[in-house]
């Protein structure tokens, strides 16, 4: 996350480019598009990320992605200028940065909610619709199983954590 500063910069740039053409959630599908493809194709990254292959020939491999799947001009010509600004390292950190400034306008929360075991749909639903209320924002939590807090539930939102798990209640009642 060494790049986090750079990273933000970039998004907020090409944030305001997508609202000004009023294309924000398309930019976003773009880059969740992109994102994964890198995540998934070592090929692409290693070529994204390095500068061995020519601006022409990266240029290229770029524009057949953006045919495949249809992503607007937009996304292409901010592509090419991390490549061409040999910037290609920060684009999945950026993408997330451009998420979190989109989650902003929109209003929308991104928790993380960590149980020791799995909760049922009905629960997961009581406690998303709990959250909303509370905070006041479309809520769109990531559940997450880890038996090490023994019960309970840890929520995480930004930079506030609830800590409600029976092993920080069971530490705190033997301090």
């Amino acid at each position: 996350m060494k790049h986090t500063k750079v990273a933000r910069t970039y998004a907020k740039a090409f944030f305001d480019i997508a609202q000004e053409s009023k294309k924000e959630k398309k930019t976003r599908s773009d880059l969740e598009i992109f994102s994964k493809a890198l995540e998934i194709n070592q090929n692409l990254r290693s070529i994204y990320y390095g500068s061995v292959f020519s601006f022409s020939e990266v240029k290229e491999i770029i524009e057949d992605i953006v045919m495949k799947y249809s992503f607007q001009k937009e996304t292409k010509n901010f592509l090419l200028l991390l490549y061409e600004k040999k910037r290609g390292r920060i684009f999945l950190e950026m993408a997330k940065e451009f998420e979190k400034i989109l989650d902003q306008v929109e209003g929308i929360e991104r928790p993380v909610i960590t149980t020791a075991t799995s909760l049922t749909e009905s629960f997961k639903k009581e406690v998303t619709e709990s959250l909303e209320k509370t905070l006041k924002k479309k809520v769109i939590p990531t559940f997450v199983i880890n038996p090490t807090i023994l019960g309970g539930m840890i929520t995480k939102v930004g930079s506030r954590v609830l800590d409600g798990s029976l092993k920080t209640q069971l530490e705190l009642m033997f301090k």
